[in-house]
């Protein structure tokens, strides 16, 4: 019996070290290679809406990149906020997570955000990056675009076209997430392994049981035994 739980364990053990392995990082969507078509400073908010992919367990969000140009003043980062939230072609709902940043994007080049909090984006579902600046000081950033949804894509992710209203074009940027493992094998594992013990557990009962009957026929006294399943 130990040898057995001993080869379950180390067969769960090596597959959750192979399934670590192969669940990296994956860029999804990226329009980064795309042609700068023009850059343009936003005021209160500015969005696009993207759909991911068809992973079952959906995708633990790690980064978001954007392309920001040379800001036209000196903003203050504090009043700068980027996040992901759900919504539709309507416009943007509740948030899932808003995204640090580590650096003041007001000289042009790739900026990445990660999440503050562990987000899951389920598959299938559209979502809305979202850039908006609290604050009195509008109009100093600066955001390169692109003129079309053409992106480099994973999965089936895509870059649905959707902008928020007054805005006509489509940010540069890139979204970095790892896909989460379905629980089938771990699930399967986790329910054989107690089917495992109960039926060892239920076959030595039974033994016990026969073994019993047995000595009772040979004309042992008649006594009551308890069986424990040791």
């Amino acid at each position: 019996m130990k040898r057995l739980i001993i080869s379950v364990a180390c067969l769960v053990a090596l597959l959750a070290s192979q399934s670590i392995q192969a669940q990296g990082v994956i860029t999804y969507l990226d329009n980064t290679g795309q042609p700068i078509a023009g850059n343009s400073v936003f005021g209160e908010s500015i969005g696009v809406q993207f759909h991911t992919g068809t992973n079952v367990a959906g995708y633990a969000l790690n980064s978001v990149q954007l392309l920001f140009a040379n800001a036209t003043g000196n903003p203050d980062v504090s009043g700068l906020n980027i996040l992901i939230s759900y919504g539709d072609s309507n416009g943007f709902g509740p948030f899932v997570t808003f995204l640090n940043s580590t650096s003041n994007p007001t000289i042009a080049g790739l900026y990445s955000y990660t999440p503050q909090t562990a987000s899951t984006l389920a598959s299938s579902t559209d979502y809305w990056l979202v850039a908006f600046i609290n604050g009195s000081s509008f109009d100093d950033y600066s955001m390169s675009y692109a003129s079309s949804t053409t992106a480099t894509a994973s999965d089936d992710w895509s870059i649905t076209g959707s902008v928020v209203v007054g805005q006509t074009w489509i940010p540069i940027f890139a979204i970095n997430a790892t896909p989460v493992p379905e629980p089938s094998i771990f699930a399967l594992l986790a329910t054989a392994l107690p089917i495992l013990l109960f039926g060892n557990q239920t076959r030595r009962i039974s033994n016990l049981v026969q073994f019993a009957k047995i000595f009772y026929r040979r004309g042992s006294p008649a006594h009551v035994v308890t069986i424990s399943p040791h």
